[in-house]
C-alpha cells in the first residue's frame, strides 16, 4: 500500500497526468455544466430522491453497503439525498481519477492525446446518462473508480497481493453496478496487446520466454474470473442472508439460464454491434456525424495495427499469433454487455466501454511513435508519422467537441420536457380542483395513467417554426431524456407532480370505475368531460 501511495505521488508531477485532469476539467465543465448546476427530475429520480433504488436484488450489494453507511454517518445529511451538484461532482471526479489511472496502466504519453482522452471519458454521453439518474451518480461513480483501480493493479508483472486486490476490486466494482466489467476487461485487454508489442520489439530467438508471457496473459484472464466469481459469491451471500431473491429486471436474474446457443447469439451481435452499431437503439453513443469519427480512427486503429502485425511476425511468429489473437477479442471486450445482458436489454448506463476504440487508437498511436523515436527515422516516415498523430489529435478534438455539443442537447431536451411537464400537470390539478363539487378530501382515480392522450399536446418540437430543425434532434435517444408525451405516461408521474406543483391527492382504485357506464362514455382528457365526480371520487380518464 506504501508503494501504491507512493505512485500516486509520483503520478500527480507527471506531466501526463495534468494534462489529463486539464483535459478532465475543461471538457468536464463544458458537456456536464448543465446538468451540474440544474435539477432534472427524469424517469427514476422523480421517486428516488431518497434511495439509491433496488440494490442487492439487483445484484448491487455494495450500493447496499454505501446506503446503510450514509444513514449511519450522514454523508449526505440525513442519509441517501438526490443531490445534482454534490452527487455529480462526486461523479466527475471519480471519472477524473480514473482516466488519470487509465494513461497510467496504458502509458500513453502524449500530452495532447492525455487531454482528449481524459476529455472523452468524461464527455462520453454515458456520463451524462449518469447524470439523468443523478440519485446514483454516487455508485456509477464508485463503480467506475473501481473497475480503473482494479485493471491498474492487474495490470503489471505477476504479485499475488496485486492479484487479489485486483479481484476484490473487479468484484466491488460489479457490486456497485455490473456496466463497468467490460470497461474493466477492455483495458486490461489493452495492456497485454501494449505489452506484447513492446516484447516483441525486443524479441529475436529469445522463445524460452514463451511460458512466462502465456502465464502472465493467463493470469490476466484467471483475475477476471476470480473478481466475477467473487462478485456473484458475496451477492449470494447478501440474497441468503437477507432471505430475498434476484428480481427480474433487465435480465440480471437469468444470466445463468441462457443456453450456449444464445450466448453465441449474443457473441455474434457484439461483433456486430462493434462494426456497424445500430442507430436506431438505445445504447447507441455515436449519434449524428459522430459515427464517422468512430470509422476514421477504426480505419486508423486498423493500419497502425497491420503495421504492428507485420513488424511482430518478422520477429516473432508467436508473438504476431499472439497480438493477432487479442486484435480479434477487442469487438468483444468493448461490447461485452451484450453478451452479459442481452441486446433486449442494453441500454444507455450500459454503454461506456464502448468508446474504448478511441482510447485504443491513442494508445497504438503512442505506441508507434515511442517505438520509432528509439530508431532512426527517415524524412518520409517522418512526415507520415507526423500527418497521422495530426488526424488522430484532430479527430479526438473533433470528438470531444462533437460530444460537448451533444450532451448540452440532451440536457436542453431535459429542460424544455421539465418545464412542459410542469405546465402540463400544473393545468390537470387547476381541472381537477376546478370541477363541481370539489372538495380537498376527495380521492382521485386516474384511468389510462400511464396511456395518456397526445393529442393536442404540444412540446417544443412540435412549434411549426422549429419542424425544419427538430430533425437535429432525432438523434436524442439517450435515456432517460425523452421527450414530454413520454415522461407525463412515466411510471414516476404522480411522484413529479407531487414534487414539481405540490399535488398528490389520496388515490382510488381504477379499476372500481373504469367499467361503469357513465365513465366508458366519457372522452379523453383534456377534452371537456374528461374530468368527473363518481360516487363521492374525481375520476379522471386520460
Amino acid at each position: 500500500m506504501t508503494g501504491f501511495v507512493k505512485e500516486i505521488r509520483d503520478a500527480l508531477t507527471e506531466t501526463r497526468i495534468k494534462a489529463t485532469l486539464i483535459g478532465c476539467l475543461i471538457f468536464g465543465t463544458l458537456s456536464q455544466g448543465m446538468g451540474l448546476f440544474n435539477v432534472y427530475s427524469c424517469h427514476d429520480d422523480a421517486c428516488m430522491l431518497f434511495t439509491y433504488g433496488e440494490t442487492y436484488t439487483l445484484g448491487r450489494w455494495l450500493t447496499h453497503m454505501i446506503e446503510r453507511a450514509s444513514e449511519y454517518i450522514g454523508i449526505n445529511g440525513d442519509g441517501v439525498v438526490s443531490l445534482a451538484l454534490t452527487n455529480g461532482f462526486f461523479l466527475l471526479i471519480c471519472v477524473a481519477i480514473a482516466a488519470c489511472l487509465i494513461i497510467r496502466i496504458l502509458d500513453i504519453t502524449d500530452k495532447y492525446l492525455c487531454v482528449f482522452v481524459g476529455g472523452l471519458m468524461v464527455s462520453v454521453p454515458t456520463i451524462t446518462c449518469y447524470m439523468g439518474y443523478r440519485y446514483n451518480a454516487v455508485q456509477f461513480g464508485l463503480a467506475l473508480l473501481l473497475a480503473a483501480t482494479s485493471a491498474y493493479f492487474a495490470c503489471g508483472p505477476l504479485n499475488i497481493s496485486r492479484g487479489i486486490t485486483a479481484i476484490v476490486l473487479f468484484g466491488c466494482s460489479a457490486g456497485a453496478y455490473q456496466g463497468f466489467i467490460p470497461f474493466a476487461i477492455c483495458v486490461i485487454l489493452f495492456w497485454c496487446i501494449r505489452h506484447e508489442v513492446f516484447i516483441a520489439e525486443s524479441q529475436t530467438s529469445h522463445m524460452e520466454k514463451t511460458r512466462e508471457r502465456v502465464i502472465l496473459y493467463s493470469s490476466k484472464i484467471a483475475i477476471i474470473l476470480s473478481g466475477t466469481i467473487f462478485y456473484a459469491a458475496v451477492n449470494k451471500l447478501y440474497l441468503f442472508i437477507n432471505h430475498y431473491e434476484m428480481i427480474s429486471y433487465r435480465g440480471v436474474d437469468s444470466v445463468s439460464d441462457i443456453g450456449i446457443s444464445d450466448y453465441l447469439l449474443r457473441i455474434l451481435i457484439a461483433y456486430k454491434q462493434f462494426i456497424y452499431p445500430s442507430r436506431d437503439s438505445l445504447f447507441y453513443i455515436f449519434p449524428s456525424n459522430i459515427r464517422y469519427v468512430y470509422y476514421t480512427m477504426g480505419f486508423i486503429c486498423i493500419v497502425i495495427f497491420v503495421r504492428l502485425l507485420v513488424d511482430a511476425f518478422k520477429k516473432s511468429s508467436f508473438s504476431g499469433l499472439l497480438i493477432l489473437c487479442m486484435i480479434s477479442v477487442i469487438p468483444l471486450a468493448c461490447n461485452f454487455m451484450i453478451v452479459m445482458a442481452g441486446i433486449d436489454y442494453m441500454y444507455s448506463t450500459m454503454t461506456y466501454a464502448q468508446m474504448m476504440p478511441f482510447v485504443l487508437t491513442a494508445m497504438l498511436l503512442d505506441i508507434y511513435m515511442n517505438r520509432k523515436s528509439q530508431q532512426q527515422k527517415e524524412t518520409s516516415f517522418s512526415l507520415v508519422m507526423s500527418t497521422i498523430k495530426f488526424c488522430v489529435i484532430t479527430s479526438l478534438m473533433i470528438l470531444n467537441l462533437m460530444y460537448v455539443r451533444y450532451d448540452n442537447k440532451l440536457y436542453m431536451v431535459a429542460e424544455f420536457t421539465q418545464q412542459e411537464c410542469i405546465s402540463y400537470f400544473t393545468t390537470l390539478i387547476t381541472r381537477i380542483q376546478s370541477v363541481d363539487g370539489y372538495r380537498t378530501d376527495m380521492r382521485v382515480a386516474y384511468l389510462n395513467e400511464y396511456d395518456k392522450n397526445t393529442e393536442g399536446l404540444a412540446g417544443f418540437n412540435s412549434i411549426p417554426s422549429y419542424k425544419d430543425v427538430w430533425g437535429h434532434f432525432e438523434d436524442v435517444n439517450v435515456d432517460p431524456y425523452w421527450t414530454v408525451d413520454v415522461l407525463i405516461s412515466n411510471y414516476a408521474w404522480k411522484e413529479f407532480m407531487n414534487d414539481w406543483c405540490g399535488y398528490y391527492p389520496e388515490l382510488a382504485e381504477p379499476s372500481e370505475f373504469s367499467d361503469l357506464p357513465e365513465v366508458e362514455n366519457m372522452p379523453r382528457y383534456p377534452n371537456s368531460g374528461s374530468i368527473c365526480i363518481v360516487d363521492d371520487t374525481i375520476v379522471v380518464k386520460f
